[in-house]
């Protein structure tokens, strides 16, 4: 018969669509043969499956079909909150067709109608992962979430529960971590609470989001700009002694400035009111909030009267930006950076975790002659905090800078003192951070501001990067079509694969079938499909059929008159016999026949059929023999006991069908006169022949005497 067919687990229930199914009664103990079955599986496919019932009980080419279904009732064990896309996809079991034993029994079979979920995706969120995600988010830590992981596909219940144990133990595991952290994070809060009053340690309790400390194998471009300077500068120097000194500017950014702790710097003049940005990209180190950085732009305007000279550092942006002017006026640099992820989106900053930068180095030298030199920052748009014990703070003007001297402080991390010239900057929104380098000096005309999220300081609170998934599996199944002998277990063929393992569920199929098989030298042909031979995928494996009965054929013999009519009942020389069979109706010809009513009929040879022999065809082949009626006379003659003949014969029947009754005696004359004028009297006992009686072949002669 055709078939047409990272990671853990918690507590919580699966969802899942509750099937049940009903099994139909199937008549006359067709479950003796139903228990002799088994059906077919992919090369590795196991249970369960979905069964379209094969054909039960033996029926001839006049039997109808009886449809029946079977239903398998689902396992509804309760293990974890399981989505497939809010439900989870469940077994059913597929209807078929059967037939009856005989035409008397084809009263359909109950059937309960299917329902299960489609979708083929099944997503498992760990209760006890959701509870973790929700304990981070109330103690202020974001736990990102990822796209969820797809772990393979299940083809079978067994396989179901494998990967939902795997995604719920990958879940729990998540969520062991995710616990970590927030314990973690707890404890670190109270250290940061606790050391607000200590030297070196933020006056405030506040998260870095950022990180930006060390990127050296930055690659740095420039733009706004053709004219960098060509010569090393042996010191901090204006444009003008740079100039006056015989040195060049060109369309070459060679790194002309040399520094000991920070390393060498491109040194390109910048007009009054010109903006040179230089943007630093292939960062590898750097991640706000969890979120890679992967480029960073400096955007510097000179806000001076007059022409200076700025330096971005040759690779690493963290090692920040040198401004160099003249001791005429303080001068004023413009400052806005932006940084930029794998996407090139700009980062936004949150006040959840804000991002805090290093303002380090804020150096303030007052020599013996009373002259000042003081690097502050202006006009920023960041939340000061002040790094407790600090010489850097706000001042009346609300300038962050030094309110002592900071001689003998060298710019090193390595310097326990280093934290006395720095303060930190807070920025907990937008996307930009901007402030001014402002330079007061008597005596030195340069200016190095580290732009960097290392603070010097023995803890900074940070919130832990969490992120976390969920997985997620697909559920499949395949399709076997297998053809039947009707009412048998016999296979006509091979098992047909309609859909292979692994398709996913919901996905529709039809079986198809053939019309003639060939097996076994035998030809049979298609009857029937089992009523799941069109549906869509089900998890396992679904079984679908064709049902086919032998094509014979029967030969009937009959025999009919000139006329077309029967004049005896046809003869079955051969019944329900497989096609090609050999026959030969010669025995059931008849030369002679004889009809109940008596009527004779020969054979006509000369029209002998030409099918007589041959080979069994599909359907009745109908050999007819043809006959004549065989009629017959009376005629009564008149003779004198001599023998001749005193009177001209008398037909008294002619040409009537044999057996047909007659009488003579109403032509027995008692005297005869001739034409000479002779008399002659019957002699009753010298009469020759049968006076009654009825007709045969021939003529029935009476002779009076």
């Amino acid at each position: 018969m055709f078939r047409k067919n990272n990671e853990l687990q918690g507590h919580g229930s699966i969802r899942k669509n509750k099937i049940y199914g009903t099994v139909g009664v199937i008549i006359f103990g067709i479950i003796a043969m139903f228990s002799l079955h088994k059906s077919v599986a992919a090369d590795d496919i196991e249970s369960p499956k979905t069964t379209a019932p094969i054909p039960i009980a033996e029926a001839s080419d006049t039997s109808l079909v009886v449809q029946s279904q079977m239903a398998r009732q689902e396992d509804n064990t309760t293990l974890t909150t399981t989505k497939a896309d809010s439900a989870t996809t469940m077994n059913s079991t597929s209807r078929a067709a059967a037939t009856a034993p005989t035409a008397a029994a084809s009263q359909a079979m109950l059937s309960t109608a299917q329902t299960e979920n489609q979708n083929p995706n099944v997503t498992v969120e760990n209760q006890e992962l959701k509870d973790a995600v929700t304990e981070a988010k109330n103690n202020g830590i974001e736990a990102k979430q990822e796209a969820t992981e797809n772990i393979g596909t299940a083809n079978t219940e067994a396989e179901v529960a494998t990967l939902e144990a795997e995604a719920n133990a990958r879940e729990k595991e998540q969520a062991k971590r995710i616990k970590e952290a927030i314990e973690k994070y707890k404890n670190d809060l109270a250290v940061a609470q606790a050391n607000t009053t200590k030297p070196g340690y933020l006056s405030e309790v506040v998260t870095q989001g950022l990180k930006f400390e060390n990127e050296p194998n930055a690659h740095l471009s420039i733009t706004g700009t053709t004219e960098f300077g060509q010569q090393d500068m042996p010191k901090a120097m204006s444009y003008e002694e740079y100039v006056s000194s015989g040195k060049k500017f060109a369309n070459n950014p060679v790194a002309a400035y040399t520094t000991t702790l920070s390393g060498r710097f491109v040194i390109p003049k910048i007009d009054k009111g010109q903006t040179i940005t230089a943007t630093y990209t292939n960062l590898q180190n750097s991640s706000y909030n969890g979120k890679k950085i992967a480029k960073v732009v400096y955007e510097v305007t000179n806000l001076n009267s007059g022409t200076g000279i700025i330096g971005f550092a040759e690779k690493d942006p963290t090692k920040g930006i040198y401004t160099f002017y003249n001791l005429s006026a303080p001068s004023r640099y413009g400052v806005k950076i932006r940084f930029y992820d794998e996407d090139d989106n700009l980062i936004q900053f949150n006040q959840d975790n804000p991002a805090i930068l290093a303002l380090t180095s804020l150096s303030k030298t007052i020599l013996a002659d009373g002259k000042t030199h003081e690097e502050g920052i202006t006009d920023y748009n960041f939340k000061p905090v002040k790094i407790t014990g600090s010489y850097v703070e706000k001042q009346s003007d609300n300038r962050l800078a030094a309110t002592t001297s900071t001689a003998g402080i060298t710019d090193s991390y390595d310097n326990p003192d280093f934290y006395k010239t720095s303060i930190a900057g807070v920025t907990e929104n937008g996307s930009v951070i901007s402030f001014t380098m402002r330079r007061y000096s008597e005596f030195d005309k340069g200016y190095w501001l580290a732009i960097t999220s290392k603070l010097p300081s023995p803890f900074v609170l940070t919130k832990p990067n969490l992120s976390y998934k969920f997985f997620s599996y697909n559920k499949a199944g395949t399709v076997l079509l297998d053809n039947y002998i009707q009412g048998t277990t016999t296979k006509l063929t091979e098992t047909q694969t309609v859909k292979p393992k692994g398709t996913l569920i919901g996905e529709s199929y039809t079986g198809t079938h053939e019309d003639r098989i060939t097996f076994n030298g035998k030809v049979y042909k298609y009857v029937s499909s089992s009523d799941n031979i069109t549906g869509t995928v089900k998890l396992g494996i679904t079984n679908v059929y064709n049902s086919y009965v032998e094509v014979t054929g029967n030969v009937i013999v009959n025999y009919r008159n000139q006329a077309g009519e029967t004049i005896k009942e046809s003869v079955e020389d051969t019944s329900n016999a497989s096609i090609d069979t050999d026959y030969n109706t010669e025995e059931h010809r008849k030369t002679t026949i004889i009809t109940p009513e008596g009527k004779t009929y020969e054979l006509l040879l000369d029209q002998l059929p030409e099918n007589e022999k041959g080979k069994v065809v599909e359907g009745t082949t109908e050999v007819t023999y043809v006959y004549k009626e065989v009629f017959g006379n009376v005629t009564v003659h008149y003779q004198d006991e001599s023998g001749h003949q005193l009177q001209a014969d008398v037909k008294v029947v002619e040409g009537a069908s044999t057996n047909t009754p007659y009488d003579t005696t109403p032509h027995a004359l008692a005297t005869i006169v001739t034409p000479d004028g002779k008399t002659y009297e019957r002699v009753s006992e010298k009469t020759k022949g049968q006076e009654k009686g009825q007709v045969v072949k021939g003529t029935t002669e009476v002779t009076y005497v």
